[in-house]
């Protein structure tokens, strides 16, 4: 048996370190984690049917201020938490508190209904389709008129009702000025010049 500062490999099975590709909300992002974490997390994935990408973009509209691999790992810890403690969450119910625990609360009505929103919305951001959000934003100022033209961009009716244009277009601007470097760049090609 090999002991540390003893020659032999002392990597422990299921945590070496490994790197996969994920769509983030409006971006392809590189994430390293432990195979162990990497289990956790695709073992969450099929538990609420869906993929480890709207999973990620899911947790990347709940971050904090922490990066995206922190965030993924802290949320892999959050979910299955309560299954040694008295909560008695399954399925979305768990899901939900996971995603809760990762930020803190909302601080009025207002600010809950709009992370319910991004919550819902976050899924679906593909950076083509917050490519094409993103431009829509930057021709208008009305959050209502910014969500009725992102609804039709999205391709139908979108996961909002036209009654909730409001609450739709600030969680869609929030979801797309999370991370401003990202998306102050044009969308394609050079900036136009101004000056001719």
């Amino acid at each position: 048996m090999a002991r540390a500062g003893v020659e032999g490999d002392m990597s422990v099975p299921g945590w070496t370190p490994q790197t996969r590709e994920l769509i983030g909300i409006g971006r392809v992002v590189q994430i390293s984690l432990e195979a162990g974490v990497w289990d956790v997390l695709d073992g969450i994935c099929r538990r609420e049917r869906m993929s480890i990408h709207a999973l990620t973009r899911r947790i990347d509209a709940r971050r904090p201020a922490v990066g995206l691999d922190e965030a993924l790992a802290l949320f892999a810890l959050a979910y299955w938490r309560p299954a040694s403690g008295p909560c008695t969450a399954s399925g979305s119910g768990r899901l939900d508190a996971a995603l809760a625990a990762l930020a803190p609360p909302p601080s009025s009505r207002g600010a809950a209904i709009v992370q319910r929103f991004k919550d819902r919305l976050a899924q679906d951001c593909t950076p083509l389709r917050l490519r094409r959000v993103r431009d829509i934003a930057c021709r208008t100022m009305d959050l209502r008129d910014f969500a009725v033209a992102a609804r039709e961009a999205m391709g139908g009716p979108g996961p909002w009702r036209p009654g909730e244009d409001l609450a739709a277009g600030q969680a869609l601007y929030e979801l797309i000025l999370m991370r401003p470097e990202d998306w102050l760049r044009p969308a394609e090609g050079p900036r136009p010049n101004p000056g001719g």
